[in-house]
Protein backbone atom coordinates (compact mmCIF):
# COMPACT_ATOMS: atom_id res chain seq x y z
CA UNK A 1 0.00 0.00 0.00
CA UNK A 2 1.19 3.47 -0.82
CA UNK A 3 0.30 5.04 2.54
CA UNK A 4 2.46 3.03 4.93
CA UNK A 5 3.97 6.20 6.39
CA UNK A 6 0.53 7.52 7.33
CA UNK A 7 -0.56 4.25 8.95
CA UNK A 8 2.81 4.00 10.73
CA UNK A 9 2.36 7.48 12.20
CA UNK A 10 -1.25 6.84 13.22
CA UNK A 11 -0.21 3.58 14.90
CA UNK A 12 2.49 5.43 16.87
CA UNK A 13 -0.10 7.96 18.04
CA UNK A 14 -2.08 5.08 19.56
CA UNK A 15 0.83 3.91 21.68
CA UNK A 16 2.02 5.30 25.00
CA UNK A 17 3.40 8.79 24.15
CA UNK A 18 7.14 9.03 23.70
CA UNK A 19 9.24 12.18 23.28
CA UNK A 20 8.91 12.07 19.46
CA UNK A 21 5.10 12.07 19.65
CA UNK A 22 4.86 15.50 17.98
CA UNK A 23 6.87 14.18 15.02
CA UNK A 24 4.24 11.50 14.44
CA UNK A 25 1.50 14.13 14.70
CA UNK A 26 3.17 16.28 12.05
CA UNK A 27 3.80 13.30 9.75
CA UNK A 28 0.20 12.12 10.05
CA UNK A 29 -1.03 15.65 9.32
CA UNK A 30 1.24 16.02 6.29
CA UNK A 31 0.29 12.62 4.87
CA UNK A 32 -3.44 13.21 5.43
CA UNK A 33 -3.20 16.59 3.72
CA UNK A 34 -1.28 15.03 0.81
CA UNK A 35 -3.96 12.35 0.42
CA UNK A 36 -6.71 14.95 0.62
CA UNK A 37 -5.10 17.03 -2.13
CA UNK A 38 -4.54 14.03 -4.40
CA UNK A 39 -8.05 12.59 -4.27
CA UNK A 40 -10.97 14.65 -5.46
CA UNK A 41 -13.58 11.93 -4.86
CA UNK A 42 -12.42 11.40 -1.26
CA UNK A 43 -11.59 15.04 -0.59
CA UNK A 44 -14.49 15.77 1.78
CA UNK A 45 -13.92 12.82 4.10
CA UNK A 46 -10.14 13.32 4.06
CA UNK A 47 -10.61 17.03 4.78
CA UNK A 48 -12.67 16.03 7.83
CA UNK A 49 -9.93 13.61 8.84
CA UNK A 50 -7.34 16.37 8.47
CA UNK A 51 -9.46 18.80 10.53
CA UNK A 52 -9.85 16.25 13.35
CA UNK A 53 -6.14 15.48 13.24
CA UNK A 54 -5.37 19.21 13.42
CA UNK A 55 -7.58 19.57 16.50
CA UNK A 56 -5.87 16.57 18.11
CA UNK A 57 -2.40 17.90 17.29
CA UNK A 58 -3.10 21.40 18.60
CA UNK A 59 -4.69 20.09 21.82
CA UNK A 60 -1.93 17.57 22.51
CA UNK A 61 0.88 20.03 21.65
CA UNK A 62 0.08 22.29 24.61
CA UNK A 63 0.43 19.41 27.06
CA UNK A 64 3.65 18.45 28.78
CA UNK A 65 5.05 14.98 28.26
CA UNK A 66 3.74 13.81 31.64
CA UNK A 67 0.28 15.27 30.87
CA UNK A 68 0.23 13.40 27.54
CA UNK A 69 1.14 10.17 29.29
CA UNK A 70 -1.50 10.67 31.97
CA UNK A 71 -4.20 11.53 29.40
CA UNK A 72 -3.30 8.48 27.31
CA UNK A 73 -3.51 6.21 30.37
CA UNK A 74 -6.83 7.71 31.48
CA UNK A 75 -8.24 7.48 27.96
CA UNK A 76 -7.24 3.95 27.03
CA UNK A 77 -5.86 1.95 29.94
CA UNK A 78 -8.05 2.60 32.98
CA UNK A 79 -11.55 2.06 31.57
CA UNK A 80 -12.16 -1.13 29.53
CA UNK A 81 -14.59 0.62 27.19
CA UNK A 82 -11.77 2.83 25.97
CA UNK A 83 -9.14 0.14 25.51
CA UNK A 84 -7.65 -0.26 22.04
CA UNK A 85 -7.91 -4.06 21.81
CA UNK A 86 -10.20 -4.64 18.84
CA UNK A 87 -11.02 -8.24 19.73
CA UNK A 88 -12.22 -7.25 23.18
CA UNK A 89 -14.72 -4.83 21.62
CA UNK A 90 -15.88 -7.42 19.10
CA UNK A 91 -16.08 -10.51 21.33
CA UNK A 92 -15.56 -9.51 24.95
CA UNK A 93 -14.23 -12.47 26.91
CA UNK A 94 -15.84 -15.06 24.62
CA UNK A 95 -13.90 -17.89 22.97
CA UNK A 96 -14.02 -16.09 19.61
CA UNK A 97 -11.66 -13.44 20.96
CA UNK A 98 -8.94 -16.05 21.38
CA UNK A 99 -9.42 -17.16 17.78
CA UNK A 100 -9.27 -13.52 16.67
CA UNK A 101 -6.03 -13.00 18.61
CA UNK A 102 -4.52 -16.01 16.85
CA UNK A 103 -5.72 -14.70 13.47
CA UNK A 104 -4.18 -11.28 14.19
CA UNK A 105 -0.88 -12.81 15.31
CA UNK A 106 -0.73 -14.94 12.15
CA UNK A 107 -1.47 -11.92 9.96
CA UNK A 108 1.19 -9.85 11.74
CA UNK A 109 3.71 -12.62 11.07
CA UNK A 110 2.58 -13.01 7.45
CA UNK A 111 3.10 -9.29 6.83
CA UNK A 112 6.31 -9.24 8.92
CA UNK A 113 5.01 -6.76 11.47
CA UNK A 114 6.76 -6.99 14.80
CA UNK A 115 4.51 -7.09 17.85
CA UNK A 116 5.07 -4.62 20.64
CA UNK A 117 4.16 -5.18 24.28
CA UNK A 118 0.50 -4.87 23.26
CA UNK A 119 -1.67 -7.83 22.32
CA UNK A 120 -1.85 -8.66 18.59
CA UNK A 121 -5.37 -7.21 18.31
CA UNK A 122 -4.31 -3.76 19.55
CA UNK A 123 -5.44 -1.05 17.15
CA UNK A 124 -1.86 0.17 16.70
CA UNK A 125 -0.88 -3.27 15.35
CA UNK A 126 -3.93 -3.48 13.14
CA UNK A 127 -3.26 -0.07 11.58
CA UNK A 128 0.22 -1.28 10.64
CA UNK A 129 -1.36 -4.44 9.27
CA UNK A 130 -3.96 -2.77 7.04
CA UNK A 131 -1.25 -0.36 5.90
CA UNK A 132 0.42 -3.38 4.31
CA UNK A 133 -2.70 -4.98 2.82
CA UNK A 134 -4.02 -4.49 -0.69
CA UNK A 135 -7.31 -2.64 -1.16
CA UNK A 136 -9.58 -5.70 -1.08
CA UNK A 137 -8.01 -7.38 1.97
CA UNK A 138 -7.71 -4.05 3.79
CA UNK A 139 -11.33 -3.23 3.04
CA UNK A 140 -12.58 -6.59 4.28
CA UNK A 141 -10.50 -6.57 7.47
CA UNK A 142 -11.29 -2.94 8.26
CA UNK A 143 -15.01 -3.21 7.59
CA UNK A 144 -15.43 -6.49 9.47
CA UNK A 145 -13.18 -5.81 12.47
CA UNK A 146 -11.65 -2.37 12.93
CA UNK A 147 -14.59 -0.05 12.23
CA UNK A 148 -17.12 -1.93 14.42
CA UNK A 149 -14.62 -1.87 17.31
CA UNK A 150 -13.86 1.81 16.74
CA UNK A 151 -17.56 2.63 16.99
CA UNK A 152 -17.58 1.06 20.44
CA UNK A 153 -14.36 2.82 21.49
CA UNK A 154 -15.75 6.17 20.33
CA UNK A 155 -18.76 5.69 22.63
CA UNK A 156 -16.43 6.40 25.55
CA UNK A 157 -15.68 9.82 24.12
CA UNK A 158 -19.26 10.75 23.21
CA UNK A 159 -19.85 12.92 26.27
CA UNK A 160 -16.33 14.03 27.13
CA UNK A 161 -13.98 16.42 25.44
CA UNK A 162 -10.72 14.60 24.91
CA UNK A 163 -8.07 15.15 22.23
CA UNK A 164 -7.98 11.40 21.53
CA UNK A 165 -11.59 11.56 20.36
CA UNK A 166 -10.39 13.66 17.41
CA UNK A 167 -7.53 11.27 16.69
CA UNK A 168 -9.92 8.30 16.63
CA UNK A 169 -12.41 10.15 14.42
CA UNK A 170 -9.61 11.03 12.04
CA UNK A 171 -8.40 7.43 11.88
CA UNK A 172 -11.94 6.22 11.23
CA UNK A 173 -12.35 8.70 8.36
CA UNK A 174 -8.95 7.82 6.89
CA UNK A 175 -9.80 4.11 6.97
CA UNK A 176 -13.16 4.70 5.30
CA UNK A 177 -11.55 6.79 2.56
CA UNK A 178 -8.46 4.63 2.10
CA UNK A 179 -10.31 1.35 1.83
CA UNK A 180 -13.33 2.78 0.07
CA UNK A 181 -15.67 1.38 2.72
CA UNK A 182 -19.17 1.21 1.34
CA UNK A 183 -17.91 0.97 -2.25
CA UNK A 184 -18.63 -2.26 -4.11
CA UNK A 185 -15.34 -3.88 -5.24
CA UNK A 186 -16.90 -6.59 -7.42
Amino acid sequence: MENKLLFNSLAKLLTYPQEEYSVYCRTALNETERLSNSSSEKKEILSNAFANLEIFTSQIAVKSQSQREELFTQSFDINPIGNLEVGWHLYGEQYERGAFLVECRNLLREYRIEESVELPDHLSHLLLLVGEMDLEKGNNFTEKNILPAMEKILLKFQTEENPFKHLLLSIKEILIAQFEIGVNHA
